[in-house]
């Protein structure tokens, strides 16, 4: 194989001169030359059928050089494509979801039995849900009832407000920190059961019961 100063390499057994390279005139290979005039197509070579095309990427001393350009309307030089197939070949795979699959069971819901609604205090006008058992009261954003706002509200277990499932009743119950509890303005130490509008007082702020399950309405 030759290289020539363009940097195509050709078989000089079978071409006496680069295939691939424009013969124009007698302008060397790799030099730039003005356009005919009046606008005419500067003259292009193709190269013969079965002529094998440079490798892609090909470098050489000359490879860095300016050609002419071919005409807009001449043919491109045939180039044998590389076959496809398993080895060596890298292809692209397109990932389908499949509906098929079977869909993510939703999360279970415990149903509401009440709501406790700040009438008072820097949460005032927000409601939190209640449910079955225990929620418990306190500032932290893990609590049941998260009474953000309020300083003198202990972080975690400031109260607890229980709903007993069997009897439908609600019962507050102090909780684990030192914080006092009140109830419709009386302090409680035991666990004592509440009514529909009773109010809760911690802090600064006061929680009002509105019951949703009871003597007239049930989940089951």
């Amino acid at each position: 194989m030759t290289q020539c100063n363009a940097g195509h390499f050709y078989d000089e057994t079978k071409f006496s001169a680069c295939p691939y390279c424009p013969a124009i005139g007698a302008a060397p290979v790799g030099k730039t030359v003005p356009a005919p005039p009046g606008g005419g197509a500067m003259p292009f070579t193709v190269p013969p059928a079965g002529a094998t095309a440079p490798p892609v990427g090909a470098t050489g001393p000359d490879s860095n050089k300016t050609v002419p350009m071919r005409p807009m309307d001449a043919p491109l030089p045939s180039v044998p494509s590389a076959p496809l197939g398993p080895a060596g070949g890298q292809k692209t795979v397109v990932a389908y979801p499949s509906f098929n699959a079977p869909a993510e069971a939703p999360a279970p819901v415990s149903p509401v039995v009440g709501w406790l609604v700040c009438t008072e205090g820097p949460s005032r006008g927000r409601d939190y849900r209640l449910h079955v058992a225990k929620n418990f009261v306190g500032r932290e954003k893990t609590m049941d009832v998260c009474v953000e706002g309020d300083p003198e509200v202990s972080r975690e277990r400031h109260a607890e407000v229980i709903f007993e499932p069997q009897t439908k009743t609600f019962w507050l119950k102090p909780g684990d920190s030192s914080g006092l509890v009140y109830l419709n303005g009386t302090i409680q130490f035991s666990p004592v059961q509440m009514n529909a509008r009773d109010v809760i007082t911690l802090g600064k702020s006061k929680l009002m019961l509105v019951t949703l399950v009871g003597a007239d309405f049930d989940w089951n």
